[in-house]
């Protein structure tokens, strides 16, 4: 559920009255409405990106340090974009904490992150749509910034859990399909009850767990 997300992202980015946030993305995107809704359920102020404006990295840097942008979310090939904005550790030096998922979080732009903002966190999260986007959390230490950055550890009310094709836990180190259950679970497809009867299982390990969602 989507109010469950907006929890997840209040309590690990600490999202208060004080920050700015900037909406970019089309409706349309997932991660939309977590830039929507974080901060206007947290009383901060939301800086809405022009069309134009959300197509130019370069110029995404400048409305972060014309409006003090405190907290940001971004996948990680736009991130990498902003970073290579003409003065970006000072147009972006605002930043305190930003969240980036949806792909590969490489050691070399981590690397750049740090040296550019080094007075910012980074958080690496990953969840599909289907789990209302942040299953689990890592916070990036700049200490290793040359090493791969791992998805992390469930949220709170979150469950992961690695299985076989008969949906039995794998040994620690073995590969295994990832499967999710938790609060931030979806209740199905709209419409599509064959799909939703394939992706969406009875969670049999944890109690109170409605349903878990089997990512393929």
């Amino acid at each position: 559920e989507p109010r469950h997300t907006l929890q997840v992202i209040r309590e690990h980015s600490g999202y208060g009255a004080q920050d700015v946030g900037l909406l970019k993305y089309s409706f349309s995107f997932d991660s939309s409405v977590i830039e929507m809704f974080a901060p206007l359920t947290s009383g901060a102020r939301l800086v809405i990106a022009a069309a134009d404006e959300r197509k130019d990295p370069f110029r995404l840097a400048e409305l972060i340090g014309t409006h003090k942008v405190t907290q940001l979310d971004s996948v990680p090939l736009l991130l990498a974009q902003i970073l290579q904005a003409p003065g970006v550790a000072e147009s972006c030096a605002s930043l305190r904490v930003v969240v980036s998922g949806g792909d590969v979080l490489r050691p070399e732009m981590v690397k750049r992150f740090f040296e550019l903002l080094p007075n910012a966190t980074l958080q690496n999260h990953y969840g599909p749509t289907e789990t209302t986007n942040d299953s689990t959390i890592w916070y990036v230490d700049a200490a290793a910034a040359d090493e791969s950055v791992p998805i992390g550890f469930p949220v709170q009310n979150t469950f992961v859990y690695l299985l076989d094709e008969q949906r039995n836990p794998v040994p620690p180190g073995t590969v295994g399909e990832i499967y999710i259950g938790g609060a931030g679970i979806a209740r199905g497809y709209r419409n599509q009850p064959d799909l939703t009867a394939e992706r969406f299982l009875p969670d049999p390990f944890t109690p109170g767990s409605p349903r878990m969602y089997r990512t393929g």
